[in-house]
């Protein structure tokens, strides 16, 4: 055979061996081939009788796949087949690096030096007279005021490295590697506290006999100076503002009563460490008729934390520490199929089933929780399906059992139906109903309940020890929602509503009891709301020079408590014994209550002899802390490389509870205090107790008078409630950003630079006269609407590089 007959059987060969996979080779007759089968021809060809019959593959084969060997076995051609094997490595690096100052302070007076009016004077009374009001004398021309020296410019560094690792076999994934590491340190804006963190995760998959595999391992370690579990900076804070105009020690306090915040934050001795490792292996196949997939994690969380205050410090003279240790472990499983079934082209339908356990056990120093919950569900699902219109109805039941209820449940429904028109002008709705249980998580700390009795005066002795004393013999809270969805797209256009109903029953509250902190299931009640989204995707302007996607959405909601448990009506679940966020039948799910002024049936103010207002300290509801409704809006501009995004926020409504304000007043540190304390002569709008107008001039502060009758001392260190309820409106821009990515087309890496420069929390427009309506109240995530001395918010500059190769 010549060169050109060998290429062409070479290149032929692969062709006719794929045509041998499925049809039959049909012998040539020819007249040699007639000679060759012969008697004798027979006997002198060992392969006879193999050649004699047809030869099919064993095994798949298709004309590109590379060929190791070609053998004949039993009869059947097997190919097998020249592995490839290629290594794909991909990643990213990002390196972040912030500065952080503090947004808005409360307005202070610096003219007025600690002290009081003493036999008609002002008097200045110096630290040993252990005087905490600055009703003094101005101070001093040429004196120095002093100011807050616990705040500073904080500073961030984060980096973050990402490795992608794929073992391709024959161009198809045979194993993963995913390998993150990361870090960060942070200078907080309050000095002498660091907050640093480290962390990793590791993921590994495969495919085996087609069924994919993977197993993750997350580490991450937390460590800050103050856990603030105990309100320490918060009282920092406080000291802050407190301190009088004319005090000029920087460790000593200006009085018993209160303390010195940088005597606070020098050698502290509080620490607080975190450990969280969560290990996980999933398991999952898929195929045209049937879906499983089983989930298992174990999750260990170890967390010490070092809590007091040194010797000296006011209200605990002989200092005191608490070492709080935390230890919560957390297996989790969960097993999910479905099984798929085709009636016809257009109709089928699927069966989904799915089993959870959980197994949670919590330990915090003598207290010890466990918790074993199972979770079954089986739904059934069908489908109607044509070019232009769909349709399906899926229906199922759950049960729930927990080791901590009293009784276990068995039925638990839920529905669903959809219909959309396809085309051009896309229609989606949707209605469901749902039901399900729930529980707290033992994990969770209930422990902010110490603070329900404590009043806002006393809140410089909030020292939090006693936890719950355990999650057992509880009802479960029973959930029952109504919800009805219509999406719509057009062109760019995304537009979607929904509206949703929720029942909410036997719902479980921490209860300070007996000098112990117990749940109980004490109120049902029913949230309603809506909730609307406008997207209009990339939309090019300025002959597709420049590009802008745009997003608006608009929430809104109400939660009324429908029902309270005989005896728990007004009770606390966040804040202080004198002003709290309360459970009240007919009122909003956390109303805020506190005290008021007195008034007639006709909600006149009622004036007492001496001419100021007359205080009903009888609790009642003074403010609503839900907003109305929010509107966020997102917008983006891109010109080539270049992308400008901003976020705006507006949150109208909302009431909040300025207690700084009042404390502030009451101590005279405020600038309204500053402002208005020679005010003479003034006469309160309002009637006297048998009636009249009232007509009685009165002067704020009259120094013939002992301090505690003046405008702002009478009421206390709270006030009067009611009088420092304000709105919580605001608009505000979320986050401001610039960003430009480079892109590497004759280089293998890196792939794309990205860098961005933002800013955060950029401005606040509102009404609101504290630092800022969206802090909470010592961290507290349930404590929104009430500000005593929350943390002002910080405005962050911050700047990223992020290399992808």
């Amino acid at each position: 055979m010549n060169r050109i007959s060998i290429t062409l059987l070479f290149i032929l060969t692969p062709f006719l061996l794929y045509a041998q996979s499925t049809h039959p080779v049909e012998p040539v007759v020819s007249n040699d081939y007639l000679k060759l089968i012969t008697s004798a021809a027979r006997e002198q060809d060992s392969s006879f009788s193999i050649r004699k019959n047809t030869l099919v593959t064993d095994g798949y084969f298709y004309p590109t796949m590379p060929v190791k060997s070609i053998r004949v076995v039993d009869g059947k051609l097997k190919i097998t087949r020249n592995n490839t094997y290629r290594l794909a490595l991909g990643g990213s690096f990002n390196a972040t690096i912030e500065h952080k100052t503090i947004n808005r302070l409360p307005p202070l007076q610096e003219q007025y030096v600690q002290g009081r009016s003493v036999n008609g004077e002002l008097v200045h009374r110096g630290p040993e007279t252990n005087e905490v009001l600055s009703y003094g004398p101005s101070l001093q021309p040429g004196s120095p005021a002093y100011h807050h020296p616990v705040f500073r410019t904080a500073r961030l560094l984060s980096q973050a490295f990402n490795l992608q690792a794929d073992l391709l076999k024959n161009s198809l994934v045979a194993w993963n590697l995913d390998l993150k590491l990361g870090q960060s340190k942070e200078q907080t804006f309050i000095r002498e506290n660091e907050n640093s963190s480290k962390s990793m995760a590791l993921t590994l998959g495969t495919m085996i006999r087609g069924m994919k595999i993977s197993g993750s391992y997350n580490y991450l370690n937390t460590r800050f100076t103050n856990s603030n579990r105990n309100g320490f900076l918060n009282r920092v804070y406080q000291n802050s503002l407190l301190t009088p105009v004319s005090f000029g020690d920087p460790y000593t306090s200006y009085s018993s009563l209160a303390d010195n915040p940088n005597f606070l934050l020098q050698n502290s001795g509080n620490n607080y460490f975190q450990t969280q490792q969560n290990t996980s292996l999933i398991i999952s196949k898929w195929q045209q008729k049937y879906e499983y997939k089983l989930t298992q994690s174990y999750e260990n969380i170890q967390e010490n934390s070092l809590e007091g205050y040194k010797p000296g410090t006011a209200y605990f003279p002989a200092g005191i520490t608490f070492e709080r240790n935390k230890h919560d472990a957390n297996y989790f499983l969960q097993a999910n199929g479905i099984y798929r079934m085709r009636h016809s082209g257009r109709f089928n339908s699927e069966i989904r089933g799915s089993y959870t356990l959980r197994n949670s056990q919590s330990g915090i120093n003598t207290y010890y929780y466990q918790r074993t919950a199972q979770q079954a569900t089986l739904n059934f699902a069908s489908r109607y399906s044509t070019y232009d219109i769909e349709a399906g109805i899926d229906a199922g039941n759950r049960f729930y059992l927990s080791n901590t209820l009293l009784n276990q449940q068995y039925f638990s429904p839920s529905a669903s139906i959809y219909a959309q028109l396809k085309g051009r002008l896309n229609l989606r709705a949707n209605a469901s109903y749902n039901q399900y249980y729930s529980e707290l998580p033992v994990s969770q700390s209930l422990s902010y309940a110490n603070l329900f009795q404590y009043s806002s005066a006393q809140a410089m002795q909030y020292f939090p020890v006693k936890e719950v004393n355990g999650f057992d013999q509880m009802y479960p809270v029973t959930n029952r929602e109504w919800t009805g969805v219509v999406t719509l797209t057009y062109k760019r256009l995304f537009l979607t509503g929904e509206v949703f109903l929720r029942n909410v029953q036997d719902e479980m509250f921490p209860v300070y009891e007996n000098n112990t902190i117990v749940l109980k299931n004490i109120a049902d009640h029913r949230k309603t709301g809506i909730d609307l989204s406008l997207q209009h995707f990339e939309t090019y302007l300025f002959r597709r020079r420049f590009s802008t996607t745009n997003r608006l959405s608009f929430y809104a909601y109400n939660d009324k408590i429908t029902q309270v448990a005989d005896g728990y009506n007004f009770s606390p679940i966040a804040g202080f014994s004198n002003v709290h966020k309360a459970l009240v039948k007919g009122e909003v799910l956390g109303a805020i209550v506190g005290n008021t002024y007195e008034r007639d049936a006709y909600h006149q103010l009622i004036i007492g002899p001496d001419g100021f207002p007359l205080v009903n300290d009888q609790l009642s509801v003074i403010g609503n802390p839900i907003p109305d409704f929010v509107i966020k809006m997102n917008h983006e501009l891109r010109w080539k490389q270049l992308t400008f995004g901003i976020d705006w926020e507006w949150k109208k409504g909302g009431d909040v509870w300025n207690g700084t304000q009042a404390a502030l007043d009451y101590y005279g540190r405020s600038q309204l205090s500053g402002a208005t304390r020679n005010t003479k002569g003034y006469i309160f709008p309002g009637v006297t107790a048998d009636g009249h107008v009232n007509t009685t001039p009165v002067d704020f502060y009259n120094p013939a008078l002992p301090v505690e009758q003046n405008r702002w001392v009478r009421y206390g260190e709270s006030g009067v409630a009611e009088a420092n309820i304000q709105k919580g409106d605001h608009l505000r821009i979320n986050n401001l950003q610039l960003s430009w990515q480079l892109h590497f087309k004759h280089i293998k890496s890196p792939q794309k630079i990205t860098l961005s420069a933002y800013i955060s929390n950029l401005l606040l427009w509102t009404a609101y006269k504290g630092v800022d309506p969206n802090q909470v109240l010592y961290d507290q995530t349930n404590a929104g609407g009430l500000d005593f001395f929350n943390l002002p918010a910080t405005k962050t500059y911050g700047f990223n590089v992020s290399l992808q190769f």
